[in-house]
């Protein structure tokens, strides 16, 4: 199944930073084909959380907040590799 993943979106209708990104991700798709498929889902994605609002925040921050939140050391003691 050949499918053509690149954007279909006018270059007027979007920021500098995802023009690039889209330039580059139909680049991609025109060498490998089917290649960015995941990649501009995941765009997709982030961009219909940055809509969607609970108590003045948007889920895309609500989601990466409570990530980076998790992704911290608390205990460095719980690794074996620290200990002496």
């Amino acid at each position: 199944m050949n499918m053509d993943t690149r954007s279909n979106r006018s270059p007027s209708a979007t920021t500098a930073e995802s023009d690039l990104r889209t330039k580059f991700l139909d680049e991609v798709e025109v060498r490998w084909p089917g290649s960015t498929r995941i990649a501009r889902l995941i765009a997709q994605h982030d961009e219909w959380l940055k809509r969607k609002w609970t108590n003045g925040r948007c889920w895309y921050d609500i989601i990466t907040d409570t990530l980076d939140e998790n992704w911290h050391d608390h205990d460095d003691a719980e690794f074996a590799y620290d200990a002496e």
